[in-house]
């Protein structure tokens, strides 16, 4: 059963993805400090969990607990800058039910095919995106994004620490 629903929960976690300049050195970036502008999250969610500054904190704590971990430093004259945005957004699934099955009814036996039905079921999700700009030119030059499915109960530092280590799975990239 614990097999089951660990694999039901992968099934809903989306792939974590990241994109970023070739042409930047990343071997330079050694210290990083938070850039906030009004911009940095999307206030349109209107959502107690997610538009929190006690979600803001723990997202903050968990992405800079990563970097300290990869050897990067805080610092107030930083080679880059981290901030972060967070957007609604919708999937779909399209969930098929198949199933092919044999029976007997008193002498007579027999097959069946449940046929495919398509369904359309929508789910909440918020899209949680990190950026790295360089401090001297203000550019993009990492940014690391992922879904997770919105919840109505504030995520604990453990479930920010995973969500942070998902994004960042691909910093600095190589």
């Amino acid at each position: 059963m614990g097999l089951v629903a660990i694999i039901g929960l992968s099934a809903c976690a989306s792939t974590p993805k990241t994109d970023f300049d070739p042409s930047a050195d990343f071997s330079q970036y050694r210290t990083f400090q938070w850039q906030y502008s009004e911009n940095s999250t999307a206030r349109e969610l209107a959502d107690p969990v997610y538009d929190s500054p006690l979600f803001e904190k723990k997202l903050e704590a968990a992405v800079a607990n990563l970097m300290l971990d990869r050897g990067f430093e805080g610092s107030d004259t930083p080679d880059m800058y981290l901030t972060y945005h967070m957007a609604d957004a919708k999937r779909k699934n399209y969930p098929v039910n198949f199933a092919i099955g044999y029976g007997r009814y008193s002498r007579h036996s027999y097959w069946n095919i449940y046929a495919p039905r398509l369904r359309d079921l929508q789910r909440d999700e918020v899209l949680v995106i990190v950026d790295a700009l360089d401090a001297n030119t203000q550019e993009l030059v990492w940014r690391g994004w992922t879904k997770t499915q919105r919840r109505s109960r504030p995520h604990s530092q453990s479930d920010m620490d995973r969500l942070a280590g998902k994004i960042l799975a691909g910093f600095p990239p190589q």
